[in-house]
């Protein structure tokens, strides 16, 4: 016979180990005491930087950023704020002459039309190309082949000319072979 298999219930897992409770008295050890005064001078490096920062004047930090070297004096400080303010225009403007040339651009208008584009945010170019095209509208956004110009080219070779005049003088158009004949000699012509 076989003899009966006992199952044992699945272990049940384990608790996680709870760190050691801190000593009685209070005190932290040696590494605590050691870290609680790294962390103390590290806060008054930053307070010390906090201030440094906050008594800082704006306009020269903008300045710094910029790379504009600030004049000593109270008028320096005027003449970088002014410079600062012109470099300002001067991004506003290049940005707004970006926003219209991607706006002309995605709308298919010429560049004539493209330089009369009004507004101040790229919503208002949008509208403001979407009148315009309203206004003129293309005929065609992309240029077509133009239609053959019979006039210009070849009027093939003297063997067709020959053929022609002799037709002509078949018929007894004389206008015709004088024609052909004035043909046959610009093409015998040295260039």
């Amino acid at each position: 016979m076989t003899e009966p298999t006992t199952t044992t219930p699945p272990a049940e897992p384990a608790e996680p180990a709870t760190p050691p409770a801190p000593p009685a008295t209070g005190e932290l050890g040696d590494a605590g005491k050691r870290a609680l005064t790294e962390l103390r001078q590290q806060i008054k490096e930053l307070e010390k930087q906090n201030k440094a920062l906050q008594e800082r004047d704006p306009v020269k930090a903008i300045a710094e950023a910029l790379g504009v070297k600030p004049e000593p004096g109270p008028t320096g400080d005027q003449a970088l704020a002014e410079q600062v303010r012109q470099m300002q225009q001067q991004m506003r403007e290049a940005e707004l002459r970006a926003a219209r040339l991607e706006v002309a651009a995605a709308k298919g208008l010429t560049p004539a039309q493209a330089a009369r584009l009004q507004g101040t945010t790229r919503e208002e170019l949008d509208a403001d190309a979407d009148q315009l095209k309203e206004l003129f509208p293309s005929t065609s956004s992309t240029p077509g082949t133009p239609a053959p110009d019979p006039s210009q080219g070849a009027r093939g070779g003297a063997q067709a000319l020959e053929a022609a005049l002799k037709a002509a003088q078949d018929k007894g158009d004389a206008r015709e072979a004088i024609r052909i004949k004035q043909l046959l000699a610009e093409q015998r012509k040295p260039k």
